[in-house]
């Protein structure tokens, strides 16, 4: 692996710390939605809904938003609580949990639709 080339973990550092606080609230707000329609979906029926694939792209992007919203009050500065510096890296982490499955349900949805055809 080539190391003057940046990983995921600097891209992402770098399109939250060029983003507007705006834009980083609008992505993180992209979550409520998304749990609204699941919650509805859940009342209607017992069974997963044939649309979830579509929920994918916002929580990917909510994850993104968190994360910077994360980052920035971590690295700004400001003295905190023990308790609120835990709490903030608690969200960065369930937001990096978030965006690798909804990585990870996307590929495995790629592949059923391609490869899954070929085998069957």
């Amino acid at each position: 692996m080539n190391e003057t080339s940046p990983g995921i973990d600097q891209i992402w550092r770098d399109y939250s710390r060029r983003a507007t606080d705006s834009q980083l609230a609008v992505l993180a707000a992209l979550i409520v939605p998304v749990i609204v329609a699941l919650g509805w979906s859940a009342s209607r029926e017992l069974r997963v809904p044939s649309w979830w694939p579509a929920i994918l792209v916002p929580l990917f992007l909510s994850a993104f938003g968190l994360w910077g919203i994360g980052d920035r009050e971590l690295g700004n500065g400001v003295d905190r609580s023990l308790l609120a510096t835990v709490c903030w890296r608690l969200v960065r982490a369930l937001s990096v949990l978030l965006a690798v499955l909804c990585a990870c349900a996307a590929a495995g949805v790629f592949m059923r639709y391609t490869i899954g055809t070929w085998i069957s």
